[in-house]
């Protein structure tokens, strides 16, 4: 809201010295606007329902499926959700699984990818941060993390 307050700043200005309702209506607009996003990111977030799933002990040079399940449980959509889920160096050739994808009232998505087994040990999955915020871009993104999970070859 900060990086905004100068524009605000300026139609208030403006609205003041030539007395235009449109200038107010603007302003009010603008407010309700930031309003409404800030509360709707922060709420559609917080619906988010996720689980990730995996056998946990694998054999040298198997592959391991992972399945990340999202689930919005409420009735507001959530227009965009960026995933990233971390992976081990060891593991994958990537350094991360992410993707973005939107959910609407009651949706449910799934994901899988794999990783395989090149080098025995213990390796974290995790963890898995999901980001959210507003259609119209005026808020920060909202982050959520959730904790990690092992993996044993």
């Amino acid at each position: 809201m900060l990086k905004y307050l100068p524009f605000l700043l300026l139609l208030l200005v403006i609205a003041i010295v030539i007395r235009d309702d449109f200038a107010f209506t603007l302003i009010y607009l603008f407010a309700g606007a930031f309003a409404v996003g800030a509360w709707w990111s922060t709420k559609s977030l917080g619906q988010i329902e996720h689980s990730r799933s995996f056998i946990e002990h694998s054999f040298l040079g198997e592959k391991v499926q992972i399945k990340l399940q999202f689930r919005n449980r409420g009735w507001l959509p959530v227009p965009w959700l960026k995933i990233q889920d971390e992976l081990p160096v060891g593991l994958s050739t990537a350094p991360s699984f992410a993707t973005v994808t939107s959910l609407g009232p009651n949706a449910e998505t799934t994901y899988i990818y794999e990783l395989e087994g090149r080098k025995r040990g213990c390796y974290n999955i995790g963890p898995l941060f999901l980001s959210s915020g507003d259609i119209l871009g005026l808020i920060e993104e909202i982050h959520i993390q959730k904790p990690m999970e092992t993996l044993t070859i």
